[in-house]
């Protein structure tokens, strides 16, 4: 049986060199945080107003022909979407009961 030879150093690679890290990390945080809010389910919009994605990515994808026109570039993040449902879901005088 050979022997596996382990370098003695670790790798730099996994010391969290990465600039993802920090993102991830703020991710996962903002995951827990909804999480404690009670969102662990929603269905969102794929659309989003332009000014909303442009606060994550100057990188925006366009719809070619938007059904809205405020609502024409592709979702960068599902993270603006449920902010958005929680902040409509906690303003209890939005949803009154009515005949549709």
């Amino acid at each position: 049986m050979e022997w596996i030879k382990f370098p003695r150093r670790v790798p730099s690679g996994v010391l969290g060199a990465n600039p993802y890290d920090a993102v991830h990390d703020q991710l996962a945080q903002a995951r827990m945080l909804l999480l404690g809010m009670g969102l662990d389910e929603t269905q969102g919009q794929t659309l989003l107003p332009e000014a909303n994605a442009k606060l994550l990515t100057a990188d925006l994808v366009f719809a070619p022909e938007p059904l809205s026109v405020d609502m024409n570039v592709l979702r960068p993040s599902l993270l603006p979407g449920l902010l958005e449902s929680h902040a409509t879901q906690s303003q209890p005088e939005k949803w009154r009961p009515g005949s549709v």
